[in-house]
């Protein structure tokens, strides 16, 4: 387990301990190996440490933007914790092709210095829009034709057509799969609208999606019914999935006993640990790597993400929020497209000012470079404290992982080396 003394953690291993000095990103062994010393001194040595510099920015002065489109509302699943329910009930509405062309001159207008576009869209299931997909790439085209755009989207892998498919590879969009198990738990969790079974349909145009991302992300939507981590990880290995996201549940109906969580993420830890020894081919797990960076380029954060700063949400009445996943939330709006962003909005001021170094929360918390504060939404929608508890749990675990790797499998160290460098 781990421990906080003079404000360094103390991670237990199996065969000597670890401590981690959160305020400069370093880990040092208790091994009295000379050799096991050598190791971690080489990599004190030679991992580029980053000093904090907490950014400030103006609205239209970051070198990139985040947009985010909420293009419909109409999904052809009814997943049991669905977080739009709440927000934004099904009105079966879908963006205009106006809206869409008066986002993209929006960005530009708001973010001259943007560089790169960074455009992300969103549900209900994005993909019921595609006969709008050519008009929104040949806009994007055209408006931001100075700059570098990418277009990502998650997708239910429901639905799969000719023109779906041109689209997908015309434009390269980055794209990741919702999906939470295996057959019994995928049709428990997301059934049809008709009640009938998503994953078989799902399971059919996997090989399809695969075809144009080889290195296609599952994303699982944790709740007490799919809370077996290793079984997941070894279900998505199985399909070939190439990057694995955990998430948490945010619906009160399928909250999870927090000792329960943090049992099934330590069970996870060991699996993968010998996963990486073991397997040729490293399958990410987000969570994990995410900590792996920073613990290898000796990486601070100073937020979590933009939201509310270079990353927005357009709704399809034209409101602007500060996340995808407060579209809906009156409390969290920051404007909208025909009156700009709210500089009076106390909440909008809240976000652009925010300094790690000046949260009261964060202050004495080892992994706040790390997490930086954390997603907004789920600390406003998980239990008190259960988002930062996993948070510092995972980190402590990344750390287990990184440290064992570092110090007694270097073969296998070099290969998860190999991939930070690749993708830093």
């Amino acid at each position: 387990m781990y421990k906080l003394i003079d404000d360094i953690l103390t991670v237990t291993g199996d065969k000597e301990d670890f401590y981690f000095d959160p305020e400069n990103l370093i880990l040092f062994s208790s091994a009295k190996d000379s050799e096991k010393n050598k190791i971690v001194q080489d990599y004190k040595k030679n991992v580029k440490r980053n000093p904090f510099k907490q950014k400030k920015y103006n609205l239209d002065t970051y070198p990139r933007a985040y947009i985010e489109l909420h293009l419909t509302d109409e999904c052809n699943l009814k997943c049991k914790y669905c977080y739009l329910q709440e927000n934004c009930p099904k009105s079966m509405k879908a963006m205009s092709e106006e809206t869409i062309e008066k986002a993209f001159n929006f960005t530009v207008q708001n973010f001259p210095n943007a560089k790169s576009i960074h455009i992300s869209l969103f549900g209900g299931e994005p993909l019921l829009f595609w006969k709008k997909f050519d008009f929104l790439l040949n806009k994007a085209e055209e408006i931001f034709k100075e700059k570098k755009f990418y277009i990502s989207m998650p997708t239910n892998g429901t639905i799969y057509n000719k023109k779906i498919h041109a689209f997908l590879k015309k434009s390269n969009v980055s794209f990741c799969m919702s999906i939470d198990g295996n057959e019994k738990i995928q049709d428990f969790l997301r059934p049809t609208l008709q009640d009938s079974s998503s994953y078989k349909t799902l399971d059919k145009n996997l090989p399809k999606f695969q075809a144009l991302n080889n290195s296609l992300l599952a994303r699982a939507t944790i709740t007490p019914h799919n809370l077996n981590l290793t079984d997941l990880f070894a279900f998505f290995q199985k399909k070939g999935f190439k990057k694995i996201s955990f998430a948490l549940c945010s619906s009160a109906e399928f909250q999870i006993e927090e000792e329960k969580l943090l049992k099934e993420w330590e069970k996870l830890a060991q699996f993968y640990l010998n996963h990486i020894i073991k397997d040729e081919k490293i399958i990410e797990i987000t969570s994990f790597f995410m900590f792996f960076r920073n613990l290898h380029f000796g990486t601070k954060k100073s937020t979590y993400c933009n939201h509310g700063r270079n990353m927005f949400a357009v709704s399809i009445d034209e409101k602007l929020y500060s996340c995808h996943r407060f579209v809906g939330d009156d409390k969290r709006q920051i404007g909208d497209l025909d009156n700009g962003f709210n500089k009076e909005s106390t909440y909008l001021g809240n976000l652009l000012n925010f300094d790690i170094e000046k949260s009261v929360k964060c202050k004495k918390c080892f992994a706040k470079y790390l997490c930086a504060g954390g997603c907004a939404h789920e600390q406003v929608s998980l239990p008190s404290m259960l988002s930062c508890k996993v948070i510092k749990h995972i980190l402590y675990l990344s750390i287990l992982i990184y440290s064992e790797l570092l110090t007694n499998h270097p073969k296998a160290f070099k290969k998860l080396e190999a991939l930070l460098v690749k993708k830093a």
